[in-house]
């Protein structure tokens, strides 16, 4: 079509246009037999230019005529509907001010662009509500000017339609742009990917749906992975993700989100505003049921409504129409006679078949003939009847026989579960299900997997569960146990020996002594044995059906009694820490055992005692006073013993004593006293430290918490560190006690010791500090003690903390004060503390690194060499008399700054890859391991604990100890990294890696390792 010369009217095509447009639509009518059909005039249009989307062979009789955009007869997408009897045109939402309609039909579009290159919908409407529809296709091509650039990439979304739903109504969430190429996909409720949470798989390939935890029996997934909710509740409203998964297993991944609102209204009907929509009451039915497809929201002022089956509007699908001022009721050709009307719309179903199930369209029609038409859904369902089991094999033998198990009946649309000890079936390369789940096979059955089985069946509308099924697995007899345990017997008892073997059928039991056949039954008993029923007893079990035998072969001693023994000592009173003592074990017997009893208690070796070789002598060289009391000797041997008299060894005091505990005694901390008056010392003295020590740390509580380390101690170097839960009263020495000086009621409470080995095993024990409260508030020293500083430590590393320890301060105190130098100087002043009312003032020299305790110690913190000098202590008391002291510091140059990392690189582990299949290898790699480090070690779990120990390794010597966690899986390298080889779902859990300085300083960080399996839907299709 060319464009017109003459001037053109606004609204209007020009003249010409409007001429030629009047003469080509007058006279066009065919006979009534001939079909609806569109033409396009032109075929094709340039953009600008006019198009006519010309009607041929309308039907007699018609109400009216409207045109949509797109395929389908869709009320958003109405341009334009007539009304022959009143020539009344009305616009809809897709109108775009350059369309007219003609009285035949005809549509005209003014000045086209490429936006209305597509298909249009003329739907006509006969007096008798009968309707026909046609679509026909405008195509608009681009002028030199236009450009035409292709979409990119389109993007996986998910679309809830409606957007916002109330409870009740059904909500499809739609997808859109699904990759090619693909396996399948699942739904899961939430926004993360979780078998827990699994809704619904769908297998493309097989068409198989397979429900999952989380599956609520209202939704249904279709091929093209929408998912359809319906009757949704408020607890619906959440997120939900789609993941759909290639056949190059390549996967991706989208949240939707669907929105339920709470409605006040009971009655299905809705203000005008509310949307049209279909309920099926209810929502699945079972066969010979009655269903509703009930209407929602119809609009007001309708001229009438007609239900047609499928999904379009199609006279040959009509089942039933009609007309509202009239109340008839016409019937079209899908009607079968069970199907009845309401005035409200609703359709009624009598009787359903599961023919009937499918969609169903609503078309209604309002006076001034605009239509709105809805989809509803019915589901018919088959009632199933209760399941059972059959077998391919009811007595199989276990290792050989395969069993196949089937849940019978086979039905359409329906479900099948199995149970196994009113379990789920757990993962097993042994179990494999058919596609549907109606057959489970056992590959190959073993004596664990007698049942009891179930199945279940489901569809929407019955579920049913089979009575249980077990199978007689044939198995054994696997080698038999013979009881009891005691292989020694004492001349003259009774030996009863009994037989058992596990076997189905049970097995049968024969014995044979020294070879030779004995008795053919379970137990076997001979009284009063003497020595010549010593000798080898065999046990032999046979199982009559699977023709298997199983031997097992007991020893047994018959032994004689042994007699009392006595001890001779080489002196019973002795002088501790000067004289030694020897005790020897006299008796008769031969191929006995010694040991020594001290108290009634077996006794606890130290390094003063020596056995010999037979353990029939004891030397104690010296002895203390704690060996003083009741020895015994006892000697035995499998099946008796007997035991000395007392002896009695009386130890003398002396002058000189010393501290000492038997090596081998258990780790234990002593409060020396047990109870303490505030302001007093207590000493928390450990005993029996275990040999080969790095060092040893104290914490206050009653758990390893680097916040409450209080002081630790490195043996080789003797340095000492304070932690963040020192309080300036506390020293530890070499053998790793701990002096609590001036205690408080707050000290009082449990306090663990942590000793670490070379091998960097640990040994941890927890004491208890009692504190009583009392009526003196300062702990005062005798007056003739000297106001002293002591530095501790002496010297110090740079970055290290240093502390001035004031001892025997004066009573009556009314305040002190610090400075820097030798004498007191205003200007050098670094603090004072008032003690009656605990206020503490920073002076000029104060570097902001010095704490004050009210003991009157002075803390440096992260000292420099700046740092290095004298420092006096000026103390005043309440008659305002003063006393000072000077102390020192020593701060020497090192390489090592800190051993802390700096905070812009924090110790991490990362997992390589994040992610891991089953049967591939994970690294946990350690990311800035601080330097100077002694060694490492790796635990499972979120805790150190030694029964939790992986692997550690010591640097200076390249030592590797494995712990009990240890799986002959994991490899531990150099740089502290830990390889998990072939992992398993069950290494997925967090790992510790607890790094150690050489001044037993540590620091702990904690990784995760992730191992996933395929999805399920993935092995259902294999």
């Amino acid at each position: 079509m060319e464009s017109p010369s003459a001037p053109a009217y606004r609204g209007l095509v020009p003249r010409q246009g409007l001429l030629l447009a009047a003469s080509l639509l007058t006279l066009w009518s065919l006979p009534s037999t001939a079909q609806l059909t569109i033409e396009s005039v032109p075929p094709n249009a340039a953009e600008g230019k006019d198009v006519l989307l010309r009607v041929h062979n309308l039907p007699g009789d018609l109400v009216g005529y409207a045109w949509y955009k797109g395929e389908t007869v869709d009320s958003d997408l109405r341009i334009v509907s007539y009304v022959i009897d009143t020539q009344k045109t009305t616009y809809g939402p897709a109108y775009s001010d350059r369309e007219k309609i003609y009285p035949n039909g005809s549509l005209l579009f003014q000045n086209v662009t490429l936006k209305d290159t597509g298909y249009y919908t003329l739907h006509a409407t006969e007096k008798n509500f009968q309707s026909k529809q046609v679509t026909g296709q405008l195509r608009v091509y681009p002028t030199l000017f236009t450009f035409w650039s292709l979409p990119t990439t389109a993007q996986l979304t998910v679309e809830s339609v409606p957007p916002n739903a109330a409870e009740g109504k059904d909500v499809l969430l739609r997808v859109h742009n699904l990759p090619g190429n693909l396996f399948g996909y699942a739904w899961y409720k939430g926004e993360i990917v979780d078998s827990s949470r699994k809704i619904i798989s769908y297998v493309i390939d097989t068409q198989t749906t397979t429900p999952g935890p989380a599956h609520s029996v209202r939704e249904t997934i279709y091929p093209n992975g929408s998912l359809l909710f319906q009757k949704v509740t408020l607890k619906d409203s959440g997120y939900y993700t789609l993941l759909a998964t290639g056949k190059d297993l390549q996967n991706k991944q989208v949240t939707g989100q669907l929105r339920v609102y709470p409605s006040l209204l009971t009655l299905w009907s809705l203000p005008t505003t509310a949307q049209l929509t279909i309920e099926s009451v209810p929502p699945s039915a079972a066969e010979g049921k009655d269903v509703l497809l009930r209407a929602h929201n119809l609009p007001g002022d309708l001229g009438g409504y007609a239900w047609y089956k499928g999904e379009t509007v199609d006279s040959n699908h009509k089942i039933v129409s009609y007309v509202i001022d009239t109340q008839k009721i016409t019937y079209g050709p899908a009607y079968s006679d069970r199907e009845k009307i309401y005035p409200n719309g609703s359709l009624l179903f009598q009787n359903v078949t599961r023919k009937d199930t499918g969609y169903y369209i609503l078309l209604a029609i309002d006076k001034n003939f605009l239509s709105k038409s809805v989809t509803g859904q019915l589901r018919v369902y088959l009632e199933l009847p209760k399941p059972n089991i059959t077998s391919n094999n009811s007595n199989p033998e276990a290792h050989k026989d395969p069993v196949v198990l089937t849940c019978e009946p086979r039905t359409q649309n329906t479900t099948y579960l199995w149970l196994i000890n009113s379990q789920s079936l757990l993962v097993s390369s042994r179990l494999q299900l058919s596609k549907d789940n109606r057959t489970l096979t056992l590959l190959p059955v073993t004596r664990n997997d007698t049942g009891p089985y179930e199945c279940e069946t489901r569809n929407p509308v019955s579920a049913g569960r089979s009575d249980p099924f077990t199978l007689n697995v044939l198995y054994g007899p696997d080698a038999p146990t013979i009881s009891p345990s005691n292989s020694h017997y004492l001349r003259g008892t009774n030996l009863n020996l009994s037989c058992h073997a596990a076997s189905n059928p049970p097995a049968q039991y024969s014995w044979f002594f020294n070879g030779r056949p004995h008795h053919p039954t379970q137990e076997l008993f001979i009284r009063n044995v003497t020595s010549n029923d010593s000798g080898s007893y065999t046990c032999l079990a046979h199982n009559s059906v699977t023709g298997l035998n199983r031997t097992t072969v007991k020893t047994i001693t018959i032994s004689e009694p042994v007699g009392k023994p006595s001890i001779r000592a080489s002196n019973v009173t002795v002088t501790e820490h000067k004289d030694a003592v020897v005790l020897t074990c006299l008796t008769n017997d031969t191929g006995i055992s010694i040991q020594w009893l001290f108290k009634n208690q077996s006794l606890l070796l130290t390094d003063r005692m020596k056995l010999s070789q037979d353990n029939s002598t004891l030397t104690i060289d010296p002895v203390r006073r704690e060996d003083a009391g009741d020895y015994h000797c006892e000697v035995f041997n499998l099946v008796s013993s007997g035991i000395s008299e007392p002896l009695r060894l009386d130890v003398q005091s002396s002058l000189l004593t010393l501290w000492s505990l038997p090596t081998t005694a258990q780790l234990t901390i002593e409060s020396v006293p047990p109870n303490a008056a505030e302001g007093k010392d207590v000493l928390l003295r450990v005993h029996n430290l275990p040999g080969n020590l790095i060092g040893c740390i104290w914490y206050k509580g009653e758990i390893v918490d680097t916040s409450h380390r209080i002081i630790s101690y490195v043996i080789d170097t003797q340095t000492t560190t304070l932690g963040p839960a020192h309080s300036g009263r506390e020293t530890i020495y070499p053998n790793g006690s701990l002096l609590s000086q001036g205690v408080t009621l707050q000290d009082t409470g449990y306090y663990t010791l942590l000793a670490t080995r070379n091998d960097l095993q640990h040994a941890q024990v927890t004491g208890q500090l009692r504190v009583y409260p009392s009526l003196l508030t300062l702990w005062s020293l005798p007056t003739t003690a000297q106001l002293t500083i002591e530095s501790v430590p002496p010297n110090a590393a740079e970055g290290k903390d240093v502390l001035l320890r004031v001892h025997n301060l004066p009573g009556n105190l009314g305040s002190y004060s610090w400075y820097t130098g030798g004498k007191v100087d205003n200007s050098h002043q670094i603090v004072s503390y008032v003690i009656d009312t605990q206020t503490t003032t920073p002076g000029p020299a104060s570097s902001g690194r010095e704490t004050i305790y009210p003991n009157g110690s002075l803390l440096f913190q992260n000292v420099t060499l700046k740092d290095t000098g004298y420092y006096t202590l000026l103390v005043t008391d309440k008659d305002y008399q003063s006393m000072q002291v000077t102390g020192q510091i020593r701060v020497y140059p090192s390489l090592l700054t800190l051993w802390s990392l700096p905070t812009t690189a924090q110790l991490t582990i990362e997992s390589v890859p994040p992610s891991a299949a089953e049967g591939k290898d994970v690294l946990l790699r350690a990311h800035n391991l601080p330097g100077d480090l002694g060694g490492y070690a790796w635990y499972k779990g979120e805790t150190v604990d030694s029964n939790h120990k992986i692997v550690s390794y010591v640097i200076d010597t390249q030592k590797i100890t494995y712990g009990p966690a240890y799986s002959d899986r994991e490899k531990i390298y150099p740089n502290g990294s830990l390889l998990f080889q072939n992992v398993t779902r069950k290494d997925t859990g967090y790992y510790i890696l607890l790094a150690i300085d050489k001044n037993f300083l540590s620091k702990s960080v904690t990784g995760q390792l992730r191992v996933y399996h395929l999805p399920y839907f993935l092995k259902n299709s294999s």
